[in-house]
């Protein structure tokens, strides 16, 4: 469900082992080895002061801003911490150099989303096409099928997700006004 047909076979984290994989991990270790911790450090400072900025402004939302707060999944009965708004900045900031708003950010927005929908469909047992994955080729009008609504869904999430920050960066070099990242 996840990989094939939500579209995740790109994220390092969902990728099986091959080459694509050791590539990806390779590229994440060059800028992100706990050696090289001082590589980001503009980029971190900024995002806290402004992040300390907008406590001081607002102390009353020192969850909000620092963290999303737990939220109960429609689909599953549990409780799961599904982003964090500090840390998603900030990675939004280092990845693509996107100035994040202090409130209500498309980008964050469309990451908790996409966090979301991986974390529905990572529960085992939510799709039955996890167990029998030859479904993946029934077509959605068949009953029975609803997983392919949903999938196509969450591919589109997926897709949001992965591209827009990205297509925002592109802009940004295009026009020469891209921060570092």
């Amino acid at each position: 469900m996840v990989n094939e047909l939500m579209g995740w076979s790109w994220a390092f984290s969902t990728m099986t082992y091959g080459d694509s994989w050791r590539e990806r991990r390779r590229l994440f270790t060059k800028y992100f080895h706990p050696n090289n911790l001082t590589a980001n450090i503009p980029q971190q400072r900024e995002f806290t002061h402004k992040m300390l900025v907008q406590l001081l402004d607002n102390p009353d939302d020192f969850l909000g801003i620092t963290r999303r707060c737990a939220r109960i999944l429609s689909d599953v009965s549990v409780n799961l911490p599904i982003f964090n708004r500090t840390f998603g900045g900030l990675s939004l900031t280092l990845a693509y150099g996107l100035p994040i708003r202090k409130q209500d950010d498309p980008y964050l927005a469309i990451a908790e989303e996409a966090v979301r929908t991986v974390s529905v469909a990572l529960v085992p047992g939510a799709f039955l096409v996890d167990f029998m994955p030859f479904l993946k080729y029934i077509p959605e009008w068949v009953p029975g099928a609803g997983f392919q609504t949903t999938a196509k869904k969450y591919f589109e999430i997926q897709g949001r997700f992965r591209n827009d920050p990205f297509d925002h960066a592109v802009k940004n070099i295009v026009s020469i006004v891209s921060p570092d990242s």
